[in-house]
């Protein structure tokens, strides 16, 4: 699968250098951008055309990482959320007589059920004869 990814960049890569090389006479054309919104007008001055693709596309760089720094921020809260929620429970529970720990945590894979638990994957079977576990089971 490896080479498969590199050899599939490599060929991104080179026709990408083909479409710039073929059409070099295109990218070197001025352009401006231009914005009008019947109030207020706007355009910048003229650059090359290529220098506006490539300030695009880190601008599109930019903004992805800015909304995936979000979306980490705001799995991390959600992960501290549900520790709080877990350590409640087992302090309800303690309360009630009733000793609870956490021993691993529950995934599912992509092929089956496992437990992390001390850093190792244990991969959980399904009963063999269980009626609630073949009503629920998907």
């Amino acid at each position: 699968m490896g080479y498969l990814k590199i050899l599939l960049l490599a060929l991104v890569a080179t026709l990408g250098v083909l479409l710039i090389v073929q059409n070099m006479d295109t990218f070197n054309q001025a352009a401006s951008v231009k914005l009008n919104l019947y109030f207020w007008e706007c355009s910048s001055n003229p650059y090359p055309l290529y220098l506006l693709i490539v300030l695009s596309f880190l601008l599109g760089v930019f903004l992805t990482s800015l909304l995936g720094f979000c979306e980490r921020i705001r799995i991390r809260g959600a992960i501290k959320a549900a520790a709080r929620q877990k350590e409640a429970l087992e302090k309800e529970l303690s309360l009630c007589g009733v000793k609870a720990s956490q021993i691993g945590i529950v995934k599912e894979a992509e092929s089956g059920i496992k437990i992390i638990q001390g850093g190792k994957s244990t991969e959980i079977n399904p009963p063999e004869s269980d009626e609630l576990y073949r009503v629920v089971s998907p």
